[in-house]
């Protein structure tokens, strides 16, 4: 294939001609047309254009620039919105006593137009040409002109010869076309070389021309253009939607014969037809850039030996043609050549000859087939916009259910912007992916029961988000009213924070970590002394907020024989520990000065298991007697057992309990123990004598000027002794040496 030889003479010929103005003018079929009128606004030039608001004033227009004012420029007016030409041209009509009126194209072999005709988005409709010269278009022929913003509605252009459109038939260097639209109520056909929808031949840029009527020629035909010519040029966000037949070789869906230049962001739709070197986007190229096109087209060669045609590219005859971005086509358009529909790897997106990729890539990475599923899903529009949803896009697609696009499209409508979200699945090895036209679109993650919250009875917890417990998603409300939540990382639960106090307990069989968890009891206004308490974490006794000391009650209770038989004294021994165990029964002297009247126990990272609010097992208590004489005796034979405990929880006490009362004393505890308190249990022989119980605090601080608190678990009396004791408990009989003792339940010193 061969670039056709054009006339040299247009670019040369020009002459000077004065404009004709108000009288009839032959036109070249020989017929006499409506009287022309000069347009009574502008001047022509490029910042003030003739304003164009009937066909008269159209016509004036063209004889203006065909009698050599080849430069003047017009624009068809705001309030304008068809320029019929029914009156200036037509097909013959007896019923009407009309003979055929052909339309005299603006701009010929002897005046080219060379200056800008704004359409402003108006329609010219009723364009009728029959005729056997050449260049035949609304415009015949131009060079370095810009046109735009036009749409042709029931264009009927017929012509014997070469370089026909509806447009312009020959559009030379230099020309810029814009925003051209072809209705599907036009049809064209065209004689000999370079027919298109809307230029025979071009050699410039065009951008956002569309053409739906359907176009039929012998050589070279085009959906858009029948030649396209020249480096640095580009079509651009151009669609053909007609079908395309060429009766001899070279039929492409946008260009019939490419010689060189760039088609970007363009599609066809229509099928398409010739003998040979056929294509949904060009029927033949010399050299091409293709980026980002698509091609849905039935593509038919109907050669009887070799017909080459391809789904997007009938041939390139050299080797410069490049592809970049994606070259999309429909994988369920038939490839026809010689009459047999090609299967498997006879069908081809280049019928002849081969393009080269960009670095790293090859075909299968640009030329895609699609299926007509993935066509309406969205999935080829996103992936022509370059995998993006955000910024400038040229590629559409309307994803309603009920009113879709079956293709993505170049027209920018409102709500037709693809967007795309990949969804994973945490629970299995897959993924599905999706798009819309919704913008809140968003990749995600699916997950199990990622909706709503559910009850474990078995764990006394609310699960919550994803119940894959290997995902990070996975996490569950530890406690039954679905408050506290629990998080996972590093595969563990975490509670940031957990607050724990005498009115509530967490009720759940959940296994977690609080990072930091905290107990406090409201103290009365003004409270001193001592209180007990009994933790299910570890504290530092130092750091308990509100408290001077806390003392772990140690592993044993001494019996104290007295004079008077009716009473039984015990000693509670208390230690000074840094760190004091969870479960340990703690009394708890408090601070003398305590503005918020609060006890308040942290520690960190406790971990918090099944049996964290069990109350803790109580400790036996040792007890034996003593005579003062012959030293520690066997197990006091008063008590058949004594223990020493704590709770969690409000708990009822067996009988034989004592607690802390408020006042500040051990009684015989009725009704539950709150929660975090201790307890003593005393269970007296059945043969031992009745008697009134009287425990004592050991406090080891030998600074305390307090000394020992006797405390009547009996009646609740204050009861001494005049006997005199050693700090370990023994008795001393006669006049005591030089040290601390104790009498009367108070710390003395013998100097």
């Amino acid at each position: 294939m061969y670039e056709k030889e054009t006339i040299t003479q247009i670019e040369s010929a020009r002459h000077d001609a004065a404009a004709r103005d108000g009288y009839p003018h032959a036109l070249w079929g020989g017929a006499w047309a409506q009287t022309p009128s000069k347009p009574s606004s502008g001047d022509g030039k490029v910042d003030n254009p003739y304003i164009i608001t009937k066909a008269e004033e159209l016509a004036w227009f063209r004889d203006a620039v065909n009698d050599g004012n080849y430069e003047i420029c017009a624009k068809i007016a705001d309030n304008v919105e068809v320029i019929d030409l029914k009156d200036f041209c037509h097909a013959a009509d007896a019923s009407q006593n009309l003979k055929e009126l052909s339309w005299e194209p603006i701009g010929n072999s002897d005046w080219s137009y060379v200056g800008t005709f704004d359409g402003n988005g108006k329609t010219i409709t009723n364009l009728y040409i029959n005729a056997t010269q050449a260049y035949m278009g609304l415009f015949g022929i131009i060079y370095q002109s810009t046109i735009k913003n036009l749409t042709f509605e029931n264009a009927n252009v017929t012509n014997t010869e070469n370089n026909i459109g509806i447009l312009a038939g020959y559009a030379g260097n230099g020309n810029t076309l814009q925003n051209i639209k072809i209705s599907n109520t036009c049809q064209i056909k065209g004689g000999n070389d370079y027919t298109g929808g809307i230029v025979g031949y071009l050699d410039g840029n065009a951008y956002n021309c569309v053409n739906y009527a359907t176009v039929q020629g012998t050589e070279d035909v085009g959906g858009l253009f029948g030649f396209y010519s020249r480096d640095g040029n580009s079509m651009t966000a151009c669609a053909n939607y007609g079908n395309v037949t060429a009766s001899s070789y070279t039929a492409g869906g946008l260009v019939g014969y490419f010689k060189s230049g760039t088609i970007k962001d363009c599609a066809n739709y229509g099928d398409i037809t010739g003998t040979s070197n056929v294509g949904n986007l060009i029927g033949n190229a010399q050299s091409c850039n293709l980026n980002n096109v698509l091609g849905t087209g039935n593509v038919t060669s109907t050669a009887t030996s070799i017909g080459y045609a391809g789904i997007l590219v009938g041939g390139i005859n050299s080797s410069s043609g490049t592809a970049s971005g994606i070259l999309a086509y429909n994988s369920s358009a038939k490839l026809t050549i010689n009459k047999t529909e090609q299967t498997g790897e006879a069908v081809k997106a280049i019928g002849k000859g081969s393009l080269t990729y960009p670095d790293g890539k090859n075909e299968a990475d640009v030329v895609k087939a699609f299926t007509p599923e993935q066509l309406k899903s969205g999935e080829v529009a996103y992936l022509l916009n370059g995998s993006k949803s955000e910024g400038k896009l040229a590629w559409y697609q309307k994803l309603s259910e009920t009113d879709a696009d079956a293709y993505p499209v170049l027209v920018a409508a409102e709500g037709n912007t693809v967007y795309f979200a990949a969804y994973d699945y945490c629970y299995k090895d897959d993924k599905s992916i999706k798009y819309g036209n919704d913008p809140t679109l968003k990749s995600t993650t699916y997950h199990l029961d990622i909706e709503g919250v559910e009850f474990d009875a078995d764990k006394h917890i609310y699960h919550m988000g994803c119940r894959n417990e290997n995902c990070p998603e996975h996490k569950f409300a530890a406690d039954a009213d679905g408050t506290l939540k629990a998080t996972k990382s590093d595969g563990k639960f975490y509670v940031e924070e957990l607050n724990l106090t005498d009115a509530k307990a967490i009720n759940t069989q959940a296994q977690f970590t609080v990072k930091k968890l905290q107990y406090s009891r409201q103290l009365t206004e003004g409270q001193k002394g001592y209180v007990t308490l009994c933790l299910p974490f570890d504290i530092k006794a130092a750091e308990v907020a509100g408290a001077e000391k806390c003392y772990p009650v140690g592993n044993m209770m001494i019996h104290m024989p007295t004079n008077d038989a009716s009473v039984l004294k015990f000693v509670l021994m208390l230690d000074e520990q840094s760190v004091i165990k969870a479960g340990t029964p703690m009394i708890v002297k408090l601070a003398a000065e305590n503005a918020a009247q609060k006890l308040v126990a942290t520690a960190q990272n406790v971990e918090y298991s099944a049996n964290f609010f069990a109350n803790p097992t109580a400790k036996s208590l040792t007890l034996r007697d003593w005579d003062g004489k012959s030293g520690f005796m066997t197990i006091c034979h008063e008590l058949t057992n004594a223990s020493i405990g704590g709770v969690y929880t409000t708990t009822p006490m067996a009988e034989g309990s004592y607690s802390f009362r408020a006042d500040g004393k051990f009684g015989i505890h009725t009704g539950d123990l709150s929660p975090y308190r201790i307890y003593l249990n005393v269970q007296p022989s059945q043969s031992a004598s009745s008697r009134t119980m009287l425990f004592s605090i050991g406090l080891p601080d030998d600074s305390s000027t307090t000394g020992i608190r006797i405390i009547s678990l009996g009646d609740g009396k204050q009861t001494g002794s005049s006997v005199i004791y050693t700090l370990e408990g023994q008795r001393v009989m006669g006049t005591p040496r030089k040290g601390i003792y104790i009498k009367n339940g108070k710390k003395f010193s013998v100097k």
